[in-house]
């Protein structure tokens, strides 16, 4: 990483940059953030291809098709401008060391009970980005980032657009040597088999520690011949595992599996998903929570102060409350590029050893005097506004993180609907302020409520990540996991019934657990078939591949739903493993919190909680009383 020079722009579109974090041949790469705190990656084209019509036509049509990629294992793409004098686009800011990094230097080769996990995120990656007709063309170890909630694909849908201007150029390849295609490699028409390719080298690069063409660090020009005339090493991989690198790594296009085929592949073998945090070596996964709390150690330790005040009048205008927010929140996104392993999604890493404490900005002052205090008009009790922090009043904004779509709690196509966001609503015109949400990684929750990247999170109440990071929570809402069964079903109560039968459930070793717990008196036993998509254990029910289907509780309400996939299947039974959810505060604000539960439990009381979720379906999950870190 390095400093902004006077010759780089200070902000692109909607994004302050922040530093460089490395370039390529499409053009340069920024560290920026946008107004709400979030960090992102920022590309800006070279003004030699930004010169190019036929450029600049197809790197608009593929940056199109790329804001159309999502999912939990790309980066997305959240802005761009490709009509501007030197076009850009920016994808989402990814927490964790790159694929090349970890076996490189930080681990060595990853055992299978990592590979597998590892392989099925990146062909469910794959599967979204060739949904939205694109190729990723450059899947290597340097473009897959390493998070505690699993792998994520990088630079993707714009290899494609940079290709069509170049391609004509002699000797032009656009890859990576020992990542290609042959057929990529020979500048034949591609297609979505290419990118199997590349997982397979991927793969192998995970699996050995070296690409299975670039043993003994030979040139380039070796590695391409290698790619199209020899046989893939495959070191010391056996099983199942060197079967799928060698078939991904056929010379042929037509004779590599599918995408499909790989993920329920992968799926079949996985112990632990990476939706379940616990996919990672231990050594690995434990290396990276230490950097997240060396984080969050240094902040805590580094008191920040409101900037003061503007000299009168020939000094500038005062900055507007929420740039003043901005800037508090600016040292903490300079101290986490400097702390947390590998936050850099390029080839540049910082880990401690690199700090540079200038990034932190140099140490500042907590402001003097008591916090202000406000009441109404006779002089009476304090108002529910009046009582929130005082950047709070002045912003007029309550900046509120949650871990994603999960419908019927949010709904990304409808910012007004969901129970979150009505909720979130409600709580806003109590509390006289607007409540802005955005989306964060499940396992980023805590840490972007206790970093002051946002003032509050919807969160699981019951988690130790929450507790370990001190973070508050006011329950909200509970919910637990169902059994659904087909409505011709003489079931009534639930998984003890399904002695003898199988059951479907999303293929996460606490899951499974739950399930064999559940019946472990059952003397014929019973069958789990792990299944990575909801939708799927559905349709395995109704076809009468499955018995039943476990899943939460709210995503049973949301399927069978009028319109719904499993409207034709029932609940039988209780829910089961029950936990509370609620809104997450940093446990040092105490003041926010108790008017955020003041609040929730107003919303309560007067019946506007209960009407909320009863239109969502969501009743039986309601609480009485917004209680703080509910008991799980």
């Amino acid at each position: 990483m390095q400093e902004l020079t006077p010759g780089d722009p200070p902000v692109v579109g909607d994004y302050r940059l922040l530093a460089r974090l490395g370039a390529g041949g499409m053009g340069r790469v920024y560290l920026g953030r946008a107004a709400g705190g979030r960090l992102v990656a920022v590309k800006l084209v070279h003004p030699g291809l930004a010169d190019e019509p036929d450029f600049r036509r197809r790197f608009a049509r593929e940056v199109t098709a790329a804001q159309r990629v999502g999912g939990r294992w790309t980066a997305p793409v959240l802005g761009a401008d490709t009509a501007s004098p030197q076009p850009w686009v920016a994808t989402g800011f990814v927490p964790g060391p790159t694929l090349r990094d970890v076996v490189d230097s930080l681990h060595g080769p990853l055992p299978p009970s990592a590979l597998w996990p590892l392989v099925w995120g990146l062909s469910e990656a794959l599967r979204g980005i060739h949904a939205a007709g694109l190729i990723h063309r450059d899947l290597k170890p340097s473009n897959v980032m390493v998070t505690l909630d699993g792998p994520k694909v990088i630079d993707f849908g714009v290899a494609k657009a940079a290709d069509a201007s170049v391609a004509t150029r002699t000797g032009s390849v656009i890859g990576s040597p020992g990542f290609m295609a042959p057929e990529q490699v020979r500048a034949d028409p591609l297609t979505p088999a290419a990118d199997l390719f590349g997982l397979g080298a991927v793969l192998v690069h995970a699996a050995t520690g070296t690409a299975p063409f670039s043993g003994g660090g030979v040139p380039a020009h070796v590695v391409l011949y290698r790619v199209l005339h020899e046989q893939p090493e495959l070191g010391a991989m056996d099983g199942p595992l060197r079967e799928l690198a060698a078939r991904c790594l056929a010379r042929d296009p037509a004779a590599r599996p599918t995408v499909d085929e790989v993920s329920r592949l992968a799926a079949a073998h996985a112990d632990a998903t990476p939706a379940s945090g616990s996919w990672l070596p231990g050594g690995l996964a434990a290396r990276l929570g230490r950097e997240a709390a060396r984080l969050l150690e240094l902040e805590s330790a580094t008191p920040t102060a409101r900037p003061a005040p503007p000299p009168p009048p020939a000094a500038p205008p005062p900055a507007p409350p929420a740039a003043a927010r901005r800037g508090r929140r600016a040292a903490l996104v300079a101290a986490a590029v400097a702390a947390v392993a590998g936050l850099v999604a390029v080839a540049v890493t910082l880990w401690p050893d690199d700090r540079n404490e200038q990034a932190f900005g140099g140490p500042t002052t907590p402001p003097s005097g008591p916090p202000d205090e406000g009441g109404d008009a006779a002089g009476g009790e304090p108002s529910l506004h009046d009582r929130l922090p005082a950047d709070i009043r002045e912003s007029g904004r309550i900046e509120v993180a949650t871990a994603g779509a999960r419908p019927p709690l949010s709904y990304p196509e409808d910012e007004t609907n969901g129970v979150d966001r009505e909720l979130a609503a409600a709580l806003g015109e109590l509390l006289e302020v607007e409540l802005d949400f955005q989306y964060v990684d499940f396992l980023q929750v805590a840490s972007a409520v206790k970093s002051g990247q946002v003032d509050l999170a919807f969160d699981q109440a019951d988690t130790g990540l929450t507790r370990s990071y001190d973070v508050d929570v006011v329950g909200y809402y509970q919910a637990g996991n169902v059994l659904l069964v087909n409505d011709s079903s003489a079931n009534t109560a639930g998984l003890p019934e399904m002695c003898g039968g199988t059951v479907t459930t999303l293929p996460a070793d606490v899951l499974v657990e739950l399930v064999e717990d559940a019946v472990d008196d059952c003397g014929t036993g019973i069958q789990v078939e792990p299944i990575p998509d909801e939708e799927a254990m559905v349709e395995a029910v109704r076809n009468g591949d499955a018995d039943g289907a476990l899943l939460s509780q709210v995503s049973a309400v949301h399927l069978t739903g009028e319109g719904g996939a499993a409207e034709d299947l029932r609940a039988a039974g209780e829910p089961i493993d029950v936990l509370p959810y609620g809104v997450a505060v940093d446990g040092d604000k105490g003041e926010l919190r108790d008017v955020v539960q003041e609040a929730l439990q107003t919303l309560m009381d007067d019946g506007r909680y209960a009407e909320i979720l009863r239109r969502h379906g969501l009743s039986e999950c309601a609480l009485t009383e917004a209680e703080v870190n509910p008991a799980g």
